[in-house]
């Protein structure tokens, strides 16, 4: 309407099309050190984002499944039905990689990402500024939990790590290793992470990182129950923040990512455990 126009006459291409751009881009910035990098991820990862976005809002189904104006149901026949036509239009992967990452800079998304650094990111790189002084190196492991088999924890890793690390962590981890990438495991790329912002930070110290995700429940179930939140949060009518958070999506999410199970418990610590001491056996055979 104003002279500029970009015409997408199949939208399941064009999201290939991105993702094959990202991992070329991808494979490009690795060769950088970290300060470089996130400033290229930054420059090239954004305006790719923004068109996820665009062609998402073009696209009006798209939309609405993932981010409806209505309050929330306990049961809706209907997500599952959509869910597939959608997934059958787009393939699993894309759908994936635009859910995660394609909704980034949009305040009512299910994945909004934040215009500023938030209070409790901000505490711990005020905490890092005073504490890692005479620090050479770390070993950083970021703890999340929702994608992947129940109780079974995937060590994510950069699409963009060095081969050398890569092999070390896979000593270390072996077939429990995966990359950030949706066509190979449960993860998604992802655009200027904690790690890849906190390393940028304090560009002296010489950073291993990963993510170790463990399971909870499967995609379906992940996904119905962020968005029955996100719906509530964004379209409930109320005044009162108590009345609010006792809504039942609000109990539902915190279940979906911590779940009522001891064995999944017992799971976590055991893992954990062995995750992070694998880790510090490292770090002190480097000493």
């Amino acid at each position: 309407p104003n002279g500029n126009c970009v015409q997408i006459n199949n939208t399941k291409k064009a999201f290939k099309f991105l993702n094959k751009a990202e991992s070329f881009s991808n494979d490009f910035i690795a060769r950088f050190p970290a300060p470089i990098r996130l400033k290229l991820e930054e420059a090239i990862h954004k305006p790719l984002n923004d068109i996820r976005d665009k062609i998402s809002q073009a696209d009006s189904r798209l939309d609405k499944f993932l981010n409806p104006n209505t309050i929330p149901k306990k049961f809706e026949l209907s997500i599952y039905i959509d869910g597939i036509k959608l997934i059958l239009k787009y393939g699993f992967t894309n759908f994936k990689q635009w859910f995660a990452q394609g909704q980034y800079t949009r305040p009512s998304s299910l994945q909004y990402g934040g215009d500023k650094l938030q209070k409790g990111p901000k505490l711990l790189i005020d905490w890092l500024r005073n504490n890692l002084k005479e620090t050479q190196m770390i070993f950083g492991i970021d703890l999340h939990t929702g994608l992947g088999k129940s109780g079974y924890d995937t060590i994510l890793i950069s699409d963009q790590i060095g081969e050398a690390d890569y092999e070390l962590l896979q000593n270390l981890y072996g077939s429990h290793i995966a990359p950030l990438d949706p066509n190979k495991g449960v993860g998604y790329h992802v655009t200027g992470d904690i790690h890849s912002g906190i390393s940028a930070e304090f560009p002296s110290i010489k950073w291993l990182t990963i993510t170790q995700e463990f399971g909870t429940y499967g995609p379906v179930t992940v996904f119905k129950n962020l968005r029955a939140e996100n719906r509530w949060t964004q379209n409930n009518k109320l005044n009162d923040p108590l009345d609010i958070m006792k809504h039942w999506s609000r109990n539902n999410l915190l279940r979906t990512f911590n779940p009522d199970s001891r064995k999944w418990h017992e799971s976590l610590i055991v893992r954990g455990k062995i995750v992070f001491n694998r880790a510090v056996e490292y770090l002190i055979s480097i000493d």
